[in-house]
């Protein structure tokens, strides 16, 4: 069985995500395009006789560091 995955930036609300350009590890390292964003991974699973996808609930909203400090 082998697994792809694919992050997805999302409004604050969870709402209107898309794809993140590149992402797809099982980890996403958070950027400054982030900020104000909750985030998300679909994961895929396929073996020798089918395929399925499954979507994780929105991580919550991240901030930057600088506002966090402020």
């Amino acid at each position: 069985m082998s697994f792809a995955f694919q992050w997805q930036r999302c409004d604050g609300t969870g709402s209107g995500c898309v794809d993140v350009l590149g992402a797809t590890g099982a980890n996403h390292l958070l950027g400054e395009d982030d900020v104000g964003s909750t985030l998300r991974a679909q994961v895929t699973a396929t073996n020798v006789d089918d395929s399925a996808s499954a979507v994780s609930s929105p991580l919550s909203r991240w901030m930057s560091a600088t506002a966090a400090s402020a």
